[in-house]
């Protein structure tokens, strides 16, 4: 049981923090690492469904990321501590990739997180207990049984099952070439969603096993008979840019979908939480269009928005934690 509640609090995590975007030779001609011409993405395995990336050095060049900062620090340092440890991680992060595969048959929320950036191995004590250690080759791993970390090269932090991870160093490593995602639909779907030039982008292919874990719903029901991909990219710098558009087989399906979607930010819009932080505004700005068999879902918040935004969520902080300063 314990082993299962650590799994699930790092996947929980990581997961969380996805969804918030080296060394030359010497002598003569420069060498090349292998592992510097190898994309991120790459090291995901080719049947994954689900894919996020994050540009963690374009979201740090956000007027908001630094008030956000800020505003997490009236926490208690005990409630914090977990956080801080793992921000430390984002912080010596550029880009980090998340993967999700319901079809593995792993016990894991995630399959592969990849991070790129600047690592050492005391790092992945940053990530909670990881009691157990495996050698792959000539790399060390630490896990706890369901997760395992690695840091390849000093500029590539590995977390996932141990499959994952094993393969994730081949392909680093050259040891056989890494295609990344190779399921239809992926590539227009990323080409559409900017993947790679937006702060945040992701990818959803619903393959046969993520419509099997849909619920029970009406929206399920017509994702799990209709929907074939869906992709969306988030860009804060001047405001706030967001898209995403769901693809489907079947133009009514797009109508229902988006009657059910109006009808739930118009609900959202009474929600006690998103008032606080003075949300409500911008649901009203969300629009959603209905595009043949394509619904498509945007919104921008101009600058001020944004940072009021920021305002009022460091004010709530302040209100629930009575202004307590973390040491």
């Amino acid at each position: 049981m314990l082993r299962s509640t650590r799994s699930l609090r790092l996947s929980l995590t990581v997961a969380l923090l996805a969804l918030l975007p080296s060394c030359g030779g010497a002598g003569g001609t420069a060498v090349v690492p292998v592992h510097q011409s190898v994309p991120l993405t790459q090291l995901l395995h080719p049947s994954t469904p689900v894919v996020a990336f994050v540009d963690m050095d374009g979201v740090r060049q956000s007027p908001y990321y630094a008030p956000l900062r800020a505003a997490l620090e009236v926490i208690p340092a005990a409630e914090r501590a977990e956080l801080e440890r793992l921000m430390t991680i984002l912080d010596r992060s550029d880009q980090l990739v998340w993967g999700y595969d319901p079809g593995s048959r792993q016990e894991a929320l995630v399959n592969l997180v990849a991070f790129r950036g600047r690592f050492e191995q005391g790092d992945l004590s940053r990530l909670g207990p990881l009691p157990e250690t495996a050698t792959y080759r000539d790399h060390t791993l630490h896990g706890d049984g369901t997760h395992w970390a690695a840091v390849a090269n000093g500029d590539t932090l590995l977390i996932g099952t141990s499959e994952s991870v094993h393969d994730a160093l081949d392909r680093l490593e050259g040891i056989f070439p890494g295609s990344g995602p190779t399921r239809p639909g992926y590539a227009e779907a990323a080409a559409e969603a900017r993947m790679g030039s937006r702060d945040l982008s992701v990818v959803v292919l619903f393959s046969e096993e993520l419509r099997a874990g849909l619920g029970d719903g009406d929206v399920e029901h017509v994702l799990r008979l209709n929907a074939l991909h869906a992709a969306g990219s988030a860009h804060f710098r001047q405001g706030i840019e967001l898209d995403a558009f769901l693809t489907t087989n079947d133009a009514r399906a797009v109508q229902l979908l988006a009657h059910e979607l109006r009808d739930a930010l118009t609900e959202a819009q009474d929600d006690m939480g998103l008032t606080a932080v003075g949300a409500t505004g911008l649901l009203r700005q969300v629009q959603v269009t209905e595009d043949g068999d394509t619904l498509r879902v945007s919104l921008r918040a101009t600058d001020d928005e944004a940072q009021a935004l920021v305002d009022n969520l460091g004010s709530l902080l302040r209100t629930l934690f009575g202004g307590a300063q973390g040491g």
